[in-house]
């Protein structure tokens, strides 16, 4: 007894064709998605090789604050002790002044 086996070889066919074209799309979309990756990568790269720079900058800017911040400081200091000596040096004439003024009273 001999069975028969009844297959639709177009509908095996079509399915196969189907899958094909659902591997070839699903590689088209995974090409597509690499693709994005790598443009988002080195976007990301680029962003932060910037913040990088921008962090470098920042730091040198502080720096050069702090050391300009330290020098106007020493500025100050240098011109309030100037000040305070000719302070000291006008006081001092004032009394020479005023002791001459004595001195030549009768």
């Amino acid at each position: 007894m001999a069975e028969t086996c009844n297959v639709d070889f177009d509908a095996v066919r079509n399915k196969i064709s189907k899958l094909k074209n659902d591997a070839s799309d699903a590689a088209d979309r995974a090409e597509q998605l690499e693709q994005t990756l790598k443009d988002k990568s080195e976007a990301l790269e680029g962003e932060t090789t910037k913040r990088e720079e921008v962090e470098r900058k920042l730091q040198q800017v502080e720096g050069d604050a702090f050391t300009t911040q330290g020098a106007l400081e020493e500025n100050i200091k240098e011109l309030k002790e100037k000040l305070e000596a000719e302070e000291n040096k006008s006081s001092e004439l004032e009394r020479e002044a005023s002791y001459s003024v004595l001195l030549k009273l009768p």
